[in-house]
């Protein structure tokens, strides 16, 4: 089974839903926002050091 690459070049999905609650009284207004990234991206992130600062958290460029 082969699975396609997703086309995330351009940026997250953003997905905006309108509804109005069920007394009538409000809006719902809600954002989804899907940002797909590969595993090893995320692997990467959890397995760096955290470096502090000043206790600031420097950061590094990722490669």
């Amino acid at each position: 089974m082969e699975q396609e690459k997703p086309d995330n070049k351009k940026g997250p999905i953003v997905e905006t839903k309108l509804a109005k609650s069920k007394n009538g009284r409000y809006v719902i207004h809600r954002t989804i926002i899907t940002d797909i990234k590969p595993l090893k991206y995320y692997i990467t992130m959890i397995e760096r050091p955290i470096t502090e600062q000043s206790g600031e958290v420097q950061e590094e460029p990722v490669v």
